[in-house]
């Protein structure tokens, strides 16, 4: 079990994963050691959860590694059914899909309800998009607030990146959110049409990868081409100044 004692492995393990595209070298030492002391994992895809499983080069055979995919609907219940395998001494790992669990990701429910049965939480040093977009912004990150996913429907997007602007201007607290990559396009255009000119905006795209992209342009600053050259990557938005 390596480091991990008997005591400590009866946790809640948030492991995170590269991020999209990118290698095991960004995890840290002890992340990917926590892995290798597992062989029960819960993820949102149990097919991406086993390709990671595999890279981190898990010690164990797939056969003897236990991977649960979250369903779809009633994630409390299905959270709740597993945490009496963790009471009895069994360590559970959460696996995000890029990243660090929990954070614009599921799980954090599972967490919760492991704090309300006193079983102990450790999470374990990885990427975070947000947080290497904000780093690369130029923006002040001393507060800031993070919407996730942003409505894919034409107008409720447009009302929300009118909330996003309207609070960026009345308190000056940079605005981010993230979108999935092939609707890029459809966010750039509204963000070009609908938010002040003056307005700064970041995008930070396939983080952590040699061929990273970060631009931080005025909103009428970005032209087709630079917004293209982001279409279909996975990327964080930051309006601010």
């Amino acid at each position: 079990m390596g480091y991990l004692s008997r005591m400590q492995a009866a946790a809640i393990h948030l492991i995170p994963v590269p991020l999209s595209g990118a290698g095991i070298e960004q995890l840290s030492h002890e992340a990917i050691e926590a892995a290798h002391a597992l062989d029960f994992f819960v993820a949102e895809r149990a097919k991406s959860a086993r390709s990671f499983l595999r890279l981190a080069r898990h010690p164990l055979p797939a056969s003897a590694v236990e991977v649960v995919q979250m369903p779809r609907e009633d994630l409390r219940s299905f959270f709740r059914n597993l945490l009496p395998a963790v009471l009895q001494g069994r360590g559970l790992g959460v696996l995000s899909e890029a990243g660090v669990p929990c954070v614009a990701d599921p799980g954090a429910e599972l967490v919760a309800l492991a704090h309300e049965q006193n079983i102990e939480v450790r999470p374990y040093p990885g990427p975070n998009s947000l947080i290497l977009a904000l780093m690369a912004s130029g923006m002040n990150a001393q507060s800031f607030t993070f919407h996730g996913y942003l409505p894919s429907k034409k107008d409720p997007l447009r009302q929300k990146l009118a909330q996003l602007a309207a609070e960026w201007k009345k308190n000056h607290i940079p605005q981010a959110f993230m979108e999935t990559p092939y609707r890029n396009h459809q966010v750039f255009d509204a963000i070009r049409n609908h938010v002040a000119g003056t307005t700064a905006l970041c995008v930070a795209s396939k983080l952590g990868n040699p061929d990273q992209l970060i631009r931080r342009r005025l909103v009428s600053e970005w032209t087709d081409e630079d917004c293209t050259k982001h279409f279909d990557m996975p990327s964080i938005f930051i309006l601010g100044q």
